[in-house]
């Protein structure tokens, strides 16, 4: 192939193809019919069916301090969700690592929590940080979750995202290791960031 045709063809545009958003619906349907198995770690994004990280031994037993820490302190005033699923929409059913949960009658076995049952998700975060903060949050943000908090593994800080609008969250702070940090709504819940990180 010469130099002239070669570069006709990486000049041709990308072609934009159309995108097929799976509903939740759909998504339990490929469960059911053993499209997806128990064993697939994945979640539904914005229509997507994504594949989720390993879960390696420092994000598990950050997730064990904070259901440690959390189940005890919330005992009749919310509910401890670890890695369950939660629906925002018609398009998105993720699995944080943690959301805190209003109590109701009944609980919830026949509909998972909706942004209305949501205190707080927590999302612990080390190889899927860009997808935490660049997809996740802003997927929270839009169904109204009131604050959000994704611990960052690597940079031993805590994200606290509040204020939701459909534009992201209007308040973001970051917490180091000294600090302490509560649930806007639930103040029985604080915490410091060392004794979640450190177990």
């Amino acid at each position: 192939m010469d130099g002239a045709v070669r570069s006709t063809i990486m000049a041709a545009p990308i072609l934009e193809l159309n995108r097929r958003r799976w509903t939740v619906d759909e998504y339990w349907k490929m469960a059911e019919d053993g499209i997806l198995h128990p064993d697939d770690r994945v979640e539904l994004l914005d229509g997507d069916v994504v594949m989720m990280s390993p879960i390696g031994p420092h994000h598990g037993n950050v997730v064990d301090a904070l259901t440690g820490l959390l189940v005890p302190r919330l005992q009749g005033i919310a509910v401890v969700r670890v890695q369950g699923a939660i629906q925002l929409d018609e398009y998105s059913q993720p699995q944080p690592d943690l959301a805190l949960l209003r109590r109701r009658e009944g609980g919830y076995r026949e509909d998972q929590p909706r942004p209305g049952d949501i205190f707080l998700v927590i999302e612990v975060a080390k190889t899927s940080l860009t997808t935490d903060l660049e997809v996740k949050v802003p997927l929270y943000a839009r169904a109204g979750i009131p604050e959000v908090w994704v611990i960052d593994l690597s940079g031993n800080e805590l994200l606290l995202h509040r204020n939701p609008s459909a534009h992201g969250y209007q308040l973001v702070r970051a917490y180091g290791r000294a600090d302490v940090v509560r649930v806007a709504d639930l103040p029985e819940a604080t915490l410091s960031l060392n004794e979640i990180l450190d177990g």
